[in-house]
């Protein structure tokens, strides 16, 4: 959803593990989305070494960092590592939105509760028993009062059409 519609001037750049270039053409075509909106977007096939091509005062969007794989089994405790590195490389500047695979239930990504270190803003999607999918925010640096907020949701293409607005999670 950000990538097609931002029309600031900071490069954007698309990096994914999983479609390539011309998928993402054809779901924008199937779904009714001018091909000239993803104009402007620089898409990359990437499996790993994000650090090498990030950028300061651009804006990043890696789609999905996966587990490096020690032998023939992912290595999640290294997820928090290369987010790490990723971080230190942009160095302040710059926007990065980094998407993890993620249990369901669960309250953080492949690479578990550290993966939150350093987010400014991190966010999870659920499905509840109703089958009713929620966005739910489990750390917000800038404010701290969201955490244990959730607003639900229905996918649509190339993003989330919301459904409520802010509101505390049940507990």
């Amino acid at each position: 959803g950000f990538a097609h519609e931002y029309r600031g001037n900071l490069p954007l750049n698309y990096y994914s593990s999983e479609v390539t270039r011309e998928q993402v053409q054809e779901r924008a075509q199937r779904d009714g989305i001018p091909l000239d909106s993803l104009k402007g977007i620089r898409f990359a096939m990437r499996f790993d070494n994000y650090q090498d091509i990030v950028s300061e005062n651009g804006i990043h969007i890696i789609d999905y960092l996966a587990a490096p794989l020690a032998g023939d089994d992912p290595a999640y405790f290294k997820i928090p590592h290369l987010i790490a590195k990723i971080h230190e490389k942009l160095n302040g500047t710059g926007l990065l939105f980094i998407l993890l695979q993620k249990d369901p239930g669960k309250m953080s990504g492949e690479g578990g509760f550290k993966t939150l270190h350093r987010a400014n803003l991190y966010l999870t999607l659920d499905k509840d028993e109703s089958g009713h999918c929620w966005a739910n925010v489990q750390k917000c640096k800038t404010r701290s009062t969201l955490e244990g907020y959730r607003m639900q949701y229905e996918p649509r293409a190339f993003g989330l059409r919301p459904l409520s607005e802010w509101i505390p999670r049940k507990r």
